[in-house]
């Protein structure tokens, strides 16, 4: 983006203005006002008192450094952290803990809240799982109950096992939560988490480290928030704690754990001091400490932008940070912005598929082509074929009824699957509760596939069933490897052909080339049925692996850079679940990520939802279906993104839920009505998202269905947009400046008419001056696609333009201020400078800025 060069002939008051302000900041400390506030500044005096005390303790002798910026060194801003805070020794002490070895760690009962007869926390130090009375019981069910263990010396506490009772049991612990410190009345959240209703010990990792500073501990509060059984109270039956306690190793963390304290103390009186433009005090301190609040670059653009009011010099700050790829992490982070499209087609003679839910859809991104088969049309299954040419946006039918052409006859809440090697469409099962005593009660488990190039159906099986594959299913999922040729399918509801009985199905995987079904899971399996046949017959103990519980309605999806099935949500029986767990293909082996995401500001738990994936960016993408909650379900339309790297969950998408039929007829034009039994697919060549039909929700027994078309694109602002952005942001700021200025000496004007033509004739230089600039600088950079940066602009105008009308009144306290009071004139304009440059940070790296948090809260760092 060019940058046009601002005009050099400022105004003589704004730049007056500059001096004012420069002046107030640089009187001598003997006889400073502001220097005398710092003093009698209560939260100032809290972050000095700490600073004293810590000098007390630690006294350090440190050799910092003092960044020196020259011309080459921005490329390294990314990598760089303020001196003191141990940044060079954090990732090897983190490598030190997690290579020593751990050990059980003694620890007595510092505290708790209640207890009921005998069940005292001091039972949870003994493992007896076989004796009703060896546990810690609360004599009540509320929020406010816990136990506080404290360990005999710090350590780094890495694992806490909770030991149960041989059975389930109603006062069984279910969620909780930890907390850790050296402190007991400061500490700091280790784990938020759920217990199994079963007799097998369960085992957590606990948070050790913030940002690789690994930190000690003492004390240990365990937080219940539920148990198993309804207002009964919390039992805890054993506990048993792991960690590194090795006091030389501690002994260096604690050490680097007080210097951080210190260095971040220090940082965050320093920020405390600027905020007040106490600059005298800032430097005093600055100079003793040798610590930096800051990368010097944003020292610099502090400098230039709120000391001195220099928009051209700070706006070179950013061209350079821009140019160093500063604002590409911030790019990288930054939330998806979603965009609908309804998608008309030009199929003139209306030849297009019907409303319906319960279809099945799949992509061809190479051809730019999306399959649609079947469904529920609120009153029949159908067996249409059909397919969307992206490139022409046109429905082509492939086939009114498929079973005519040798395909698969009408079904709904069936699962069809592309691949892309062999250019073939599979379709396995359908709905068939409530039809095996109807007239077409032989309704078999058949399992198809269609040759796209040669428009050929071939039946590969009759009965899956009798072949080691599943019995016949609705509502189950179905992904594909393509290069390795294996179809998995898991979970849904089956019916098995020989009984009326119900029941779910298990994980199953379908080599294509050799026609071979493997079943890999039993509902509720923890290991495959050929690996349970290969252990010895000597082994007796309980294999530790995670089951794994079938479902319909859920989601599943493949990850095959890591050869991984990811599994979540779903429902079963009348539980709608939040679970996420992963399969490893070349392990066979299950993992639980997550027994509940909605308690890690995941999704509600729901069923028929819709995910798809992005492998290269490593993102699952959710559009919601039917949702739980305590009070009721409801159907929402909401998308979620789930990173697999970082394990996070982030709403990017949610629409206004509304029973006013009206109010949606006109939405519809920009966004989908909430709806499940819909179908999503994603090209991961463009980018975007298809979404059609399915069931609004409405009135039970209600056949209405919907056949609306659309496109979503998920976008994220650009590191150039970020860049223009922030100028944009620098201009409007120094633009209402000039505004000011212009407005100020209109007002004095007409508070002296009689004043001479050259004030006059300065008054209009000031207002011709802000207009030029509006023109030259700030208009071009506007985006307006940008609703808010569009208000702003009108509004600067309207301000120039009319500035007699609109103005007066809204600068006549400033300017009564400004007579009384110029050091009270300069604080606002240190203020609002302040402000800009607070909203420019947004969009530098976390490293780079002057840390979180406040002096009126120093235990927490910002961290907690």
């Amino acid at each position: 983006m060019e940058l046009t060069t601002a005009p050099t002939n400022k105004p003589t008051r704004f730049s007056l203005q500059n001096r004012r302000l420069r002046s107030s900041s640089s009187v001598g400390i003997a006889s400073s006002s502001r220097f005398r506030l710092a003093r009698e500044d209560p939260i100032l005096s809290c972050g000095i008192n700490t600073l004293t005390s810590l000098y007390h303790r630690t006294t350090p002798s440190r050799t910092h450094v003092k960044p020196h910026l020259s011309s080459t060194s921005y490329q390294s801003t990314l990598s760089w952290s303020p001196p003191g805070t141990l940044e060079a020794t954090k990732h090897s002490t983190k490598t030190l803990i997690e290579s020593s070895l751990q050990e059980s760690l003694q620890y007595s009962i510092s505290g708790y809240s209640s207890h009921s007869a005998s069940y005292h926390p001091q039972n949870i130090k003994v493992n007896k799982p076989n004796d009703q009375a060896s546990r810690w019981s609360s004599s009540a069910h509320d929020q406010s109950q816990y136990i506080t263990l404290r360990l005999e010396k710090p350590a780094v506490l890495r694992s806490i096992l909770f030991g149960k009772f041989h059975r389930d049991h109603v006062c069984n612990l279910k969620e909780f939560k930890i907390f850790g410190g050296l402190d007991p009345n400061d500490l700091t959240e280790l784990l938020h988490h759920k217990l199994k209703n079963d007799a097998v010990p369960e085992t957590f990792e606990l948070r050790y480290s913030h940002d690789e500073l690994v930190f000690p501990v003492q004390y240990i509060k365990i937080a219940p928030l539920s148990t198993f059984g309804t207002n009964f109270n919390y039992s805890i039956w054993y506990i048993e704690l792991n960690g590194v306690q090795e006091e030389s190793i501690v002994s260096r963390i604690r050490k680097e754990f007080e210097n951080y304290k210190e260095t971040e103390t220090i940082r965050l009186c320093l920020k405390h001091l600027r905020q007040r433009n106490l600059m005298d005090v800032f430097h005093v301190l600055k100079s003793r400490t040798n610590v930096e609040l800051e990368h010097p670059l944003l020292s610099e653009l502090h400098q230039y932008l709120v000391q001195d009011g220099n928009f051209e010099a700070a706006e070179q700050i950013l061209i350079q940070a821009n140019s160093s790829n500063i604002f590409e992490l911030f790019s990288t982070h930054a939330d998806y912005r979603p965009t609908w499209k309804r998608i008309n087609v030009t199929n003139q003679e209306k030849n297009i598929p019907c409303p319906r839910g319960g279809h099945q859809m799949c992509i061809d991104e190479k051809e730019g082509k999306i399959y649609l088969l079947g469904g529920w049309s609120g009153k029949c299954d159908m067996s249409d074929f059909w397919y969307y040419n992206i490139r022409e946006n046109r429905w082509h039918l492939l086939s009114f009824n498929t079973k005519r052409d040798g395909g698969p006859g009408p079904r709904s809440c069936h699962k069809i699957c592309f691949d892309p090697v062999t250019k073939s469409i599979f379709v396995l099962g359908q709905y068939s509760e409530g039809q095996q005593e109807s007239a077409d009660s032989n309704i078999k488990p058949d399992f198809y596939r269609y040759f796209i190039d040669f428009n050929l159906w071939k039946k590969i099986s009759t009965d899956t069933s009798k072949e080691g594959g599943p019995d016949l299913v609705y509502d189950q999922q179905m992904c594909i490897n393509s290069m390795a040729g294996v179809l998995y399918v898991f979970g849904g509801r089956a019916t098995s052909i020989d009984s009326i009985s119900h029941h779910y199905s298990g994980l199953f995987s379908y080599e294509i080339t050799a026609n071979k079904w493997t079943l890999l899971r039993r509902d509720n399996d923890t290991m495959s049925p050929l690996s349970a046949e290969r252990l010895p017959q000597s082994h007796n103990q309980p294999v530790n692996r995670m089951p794994l519980k079938s479902r319909v309605g859920h989601s599943m999806v493949m990850d095959t850079m890591h050869q991984k099935l990811f599994i979540f949500a779903g429902q079963r029986l009348k539980e709608h679940l939040s679970d996420l767990h992963t399969y490893s293909i070349e392990h066979d082996r299950v993992t639980q990520i997550t027994q509940d995401y909605s308690k890690d500001s995941g999704p509600e738990p729901g069923f028929m939802q819709r995910a798809t994936v992005d492998v290269n960016r490593q993102e699952i993408y959710v559009l919601s279906g039917s949702v739980s909650s305590q009070s009721n379900s409801a159907v929402e339309s909401k998308l979620w993104v789930y990173n697999m790297r970082a394990n996070q969950w982030k709403k990017v998408y949610q629409s206004e839920t509304s029973d006013i039929v009206e109010t949606w007829n006109k939405k519809l034009v920009i966004e989908p009505s909430p709806r499940f039994a819909h179908q999503f697919v994603y090209d991961n060549t463009t980018k975007v998202h298809y979404l059609f039909g399915g069931n609004p929700g409405g009135p039970e027994g209600s056949t209405e269905r919907l056949g609306d078309f659309w496109e979503l694109r998920l976008t994220k602002i650009g590191p150039e947009d970020v860049f223009r952005r922030c100028v944009f942001m620098t201009r409007v700021h120094k633009l209402q400046e000039l505004c000011n200025v212009a407005s100020d000496q209109h007002n004095q004007n007409n508070k002296h008419p009689n004043t001479n033509a050259s004030i006059n004739n300065e008054t209009c230089n000031d207002t011709l001056y802000a207009l030029d600039y509006l023109r030259t600088h700030v208009q071009p950079l506007v985006n307006h696609g940008d609703k808010e940066e569009v208000r702003l602009f009108r509004e600067l105008c309207t301000k120039l333009l009319f500035a007699e009308k609109i103005l007066p009144g809204e600068r006549e306290s400033n300017e009564e201020l400004h007579e009384s009071n110029s050091d009270h004139f300069s604080d606002d304009l240190y203020s609002s400078r302040s402000q800009l440059f607070a909203n420019l940070l947004e969009y530098f790296p976390c490293r780079m800025k002057e840390p979180l948090g406040n002096l009126a809260s120093l235990s927490g760092f910002g961290w907690k």
